[in-house]
């Protein structure tokens, strides 16, 4: 989200955070994954079709789809999504991005729901590998003259490529001790620039958690929608993952407060007494109570300022 309401640009451009105490309290976590593409460049073919059309200058690109409507395959990439989203969900963006920040208060948590994730992608790989051989020949079919077998890895390489790596470091609030060589001008820049870093990264961080909050609040707001209220030309539908997504969210938001910055606690504060005790079908077909709770999640969206 581009637009950074005045509220959190205040907020933000006032960090004031104490870097023993984010230290203490944080986690750097970074969650990667390899596999397969199940995709490869076909250079031969794109130069035939060049001769055939007269096509000149490499202007021909042809791209092989080896496991094309698998959808074991489909399987694993779906759930590779759902795992960067949801990890995405528990933290905060930290620096370059590889790694994102963790409230140590939810650290184990996590952790221990990620080795979840990981017995369920391993489950769905070997979901893939008991079809293999079946959708290679499949395909074979599907591709004609373009087939070729060795174009496959073996079952156990193809085994081998899928992997998802949990790696963790401890944040430094110092840049710590240097042995190199360097004069003492060096080396107060070399600390001054990664204190600066550190700044940048906790103002990032809190960006993308007062956008966290406000899309979760705007979702449900607009399911909440009333045919003819406000100028809705039709009643929203309200879906049972949309408030079990605002849910997780206020979960996390004291830990993802690295700042402890006020305002944002009092938006939480008010969105946790707005739908506390609130379930979907109410929702769905109370109106008046869908009403009330639509204009109070209104109302506490106009205090974002967007």
């Amino acid at each position: 989200m581009n637009a950074i309401y005045s509220v959190v640009d205040n907020a933000v451009s006032s960090v004031n955070f104490d870097a023993a105490s984010l230290a203490a309290n944080l986690m750097l976590v970074n969650v990667a994954f390899t596999g397969w593409d199940a995709s490869m460049t076909d250079k031969s073919t794109a130069r035939e079709v060049e001769a055939t059309k007269g096509a000149k200058g490499k202007a021909v690109g042809v791209r092989k789809f080896l496991l094309a409507d698998c959808k074991e395959l489909t399987a694993i990439r779906s759930h590779e999504g759902v795992v960067r989203q949801w990890f995405r969900s528990q933290s905060a963006p930290w620096l370059d991005g590889s790694y994102r920040a963790v409230p140590i208060t939810k650290y184990e948590q996590i952790l221990a729901r990620l080795d979840d994730f990981r017995t369920e992608r391993e489950y769905r790989v070997n979901s893939l590998i008991s079809v293999y051989a079946i959708a290679i020949q499949k395909q074979a079919f599907a591709m004609g003259a373009l087939f070729n077998r060795a174009d496959y890895p073996s079952e156990d390489d193809l085994r081998a490529r899928y992997t998802m790596q949990v790696s963790t470091v401890p944040f430094r609030a110092d840049p710590g001790d240097f042995r190199c060589a360097l004069p003492q001008a060096q080396l107060d820049k070399i600390k001054n620039d990664y204190r600066a870093q550190i700044k940048g990264a906790v103002e990032m961080a809190m960006r993308e958690t007062w956008d966290q909050l406000h899309g979760a609040i705007k979702t449900l707001a607009n399911q909440l929608r009333v045919k003819g209220m406000d100028g809705a030309d039709k009643t929203g539908r309200v879906h049972e993952s949309t408030l079990q997504a605002l849910f997780d969210t206020i979960d996390v938001m004291d830990g993802l407060n690295l700042t402890g910055d006020p305002e944002l606690a009092d938006r939480v504060r008010d969105l946790r007494k707005i739908v506390n005790g609130q379930d979907v079908e109410t929702l769905r077909k109370d109106e008046a109570t869908r009403i009330a709770v639509k204009q109070d999640l209104d109302n506490l969206l106009s205090k974002f300022d967007y």
